[in-house]
């Protein structure tokens, strides 16, 4: 695969995370619930479930393959030091991504 596509993928899964968050926001605006706790904990659910997205994904293709396991485990690591350092869910996911990325590159 070459650079443009891998470029053009990422740019078009980036949007459809951004529309994943936006969307349902804006359909509980225009049907009147504004900023229910239903509508908030429905979006606050997003960012946990993006992050067990992350272990699936990491884990699933070869979980007897050391570097990918090793990896994985550093995501995870960092995932939760970043929650526990600073909370959030945006640094806790960019943490695992980071870490996850950088081990298997070392390794």
């Amino acid at each position: 695969m070459d650079t443009v596509k891998v470029l053009w993928a990422a740019v078009l899964l980036g949007l459809g995370t951004y529309l994943f968050r936006l969307l349902p926001f804006l359909w509980s605006r225009s049907a009147g619930q504004g900023n229910s706790p239903v509508v908030r904990r429905t979006l606050a659910a997003i960012g946990p479930a993006a992050i067990i997205a992350l272990i699936v994904v990491s884990l699933w293709p070869n979980t007897a393959h050391m570097p990918t396991l090793l990896a994985t485990l550093a995501g995870v690591a960092a995932v939760a030091a970043a929650k526990r350092w600073g909370g959030g869910i945006a640094w806790p996911t960019l943490a695992g991504a980071v870490a996850y990325g950088l081990c298997l590159r070392l390794l």
